[in-house]
């Protein structure tokens, strides 16, 4: 394989990955604001039971999409969405 292919392919699996982490990201967004319609709030025993995930996965994309402003989350608190 050149290196031209390589990089090729390297290029395309990180557009999939990008694609992805936006689509899970759009997700958590969605049930975000679903808990708090349904229940006042969100917190993330419910995401994690919600996604099938456990409780570190669930902190650690809230940790993504606090860093790109898109939720609030303090510890032991729950999760806002920002406007």
């Amino acid at each position: 394989m050149t290196e031209a292919h390589i990089a090729q392919s390297a290029a395309k699996f990180e557009r999939i990955r990008k694609a992805h982490q936006s689509e899970v990201a759009e997700d958590y967004v969605e049930m975000i604001a679903d808990l708090i319609d349904e229940t006042g709030e969100a917190r993330t025993v419910d995401l994690a039971a919600r996604f099938g995930v456990t409780s570190p996965t669930v902190n650690a994309i809230i940790q993504r999409l606090a860093r790109e402003d898109l939720v609030v989350s303090k510890p032991y608190r729950s999760i806002f969405l920002t406007d």
